[in-house]
C-alpha cells in the first residue's frame, strides 16, 4: 500500500432532470403538455423558487442524480442510514477486497500528541496491515485449496464472506447510489451540519460540489442553498 493518504472519493455518475422538469411537474395539475412547453425560462425560475420556499416538495423529486462513493466503511454505515436512496456496495462475497485503509487523520494525530500518544499512527498502521495480511493469506490458501479440488467454488467463497470480517471498518468500500433532489437535501441539511461527523462532511461536500458543477437545476440547488437545504 503506498504511504500516501488515502481521501473520500464522490463521482457524479449521471443525472436526470432540470429546473424545468421541476415546474413541469407541478404544472401537470393546471397545464397541458403544450402549454407547458410555452413557459419561459424566467416562469421556470420563478415557479422552481416558489415551491421550495413554500416546502412543496414532491416535484423536486423529479430530479435525480447517481453518485460513485469511495469511502471507509464506518462512513458508509453513517450513510446507508439515509434509507430515501438506492444503493449498491460491493461484495465480500464476490470481490476480494483492497488493502486500502483511512489514515489516522491530521487532527486526530493532534489530540494523540496532546496526551503524549506518540506511536497511534504507527499501531493503527500496523494493526490494519496485519489483519489485511491474515485476510489475503487466507484467501490465498483457500484458493489455492479450491485450485487442487479439495473445496468447491462455493465453499470459497463461503470462507471468504466470513474472512472479511477481520477487517476493520477504517477499510475502503465502494458504493453507488441514486438520491432523488429532495432526499439529497434531507441528506445535505444533515451531513453539511458542523456537528456532523468531518468524513461525512466530506461526502456531502463532494457531492454537492460535483451536482453544482453538473449544472442540470441551478434555480433549484442555489435556492435549496439558500433554504439551508430545507423542503
Amino acid at each position: 500500500m503506498s504511504e500516501e493518504k488515502k481521501g473520500i472519493h464522490v463521482e457524479l455518475l449521471g443525472s436526470f432532470g432540470t429546473d424545468r422538469d421541476i415546474a413541469n411537474a407541478a404544472w401537470t395539475s393546471s397545464l397541458d403538455q403544450q402549454k407547458k412547453e410555452k413557459r419561459s425560462d424566467d416562469e421556470v425560475a420563478r415557479v422552481v423558487k416558489y415551491l421550495i420556499q413554500n416546502r412543496h416538495s414532491s416535484p423536486i423529486e423529479q430530479v435525480v442524480y447517481r453518485f460513485y462513493i469511495s469511502m471507509p466503511i464506518f462512513v458508509s454505515r453513517q450513510f446507508m442510514r439515509h434509507r430515501m436512496q438506492s444503493p449498491n456496495e460491493m461484495s465480500g462475497r464476490y470481490r476480494t477486497l483492497s488493502d486500502e485503509f483511512f489514515a489516522v487523520p491530521d487532527d486526530i494525530d493532534a489530540i494523540a500528541q496532546k496526551v503524549g500518544d506518540r506511536s497511534l499512527v504507527k499501531d493503527w498502521d500496523e494493526a490494519n496491515r496485519k489483519a489485511y495480511d491474515l485476510y489475503q493469506s487466507r484467501l490465498e490458501r483457500y484458493r489455492q485449496a479450491e485450485k487442487e479440488g479439495l473445496i468447491s467454488n462455493d465453499e470459497y467463497k463461503r470462507v471468504r464472506e466470513i474472512l472479511r470480517g477481520v477487517l476493520g471498518t477504517a477499510f475502503y468500500t465502494k458504493v453507488t447510489t441514486t438520491f432523488n433532489l429532495r432526499s439529497m437535501a434531507n441528506f445535505l441539511k444533515l451531513r453539511l451540519d458542523p456537528h456532523a461527523q468531518p468524513e461525512i462532511q466530506e461526502v456531502a461536500r463532494q457531492m454537492l460540489a460535483s451536482v453544482e458543477k453538473n449544472g442540470n437545476c441551478p434555480v433549484a440547488i442555489a435556492t435549496l442553498k439558500e433554504m439551508g437545504w430545507q423542503i
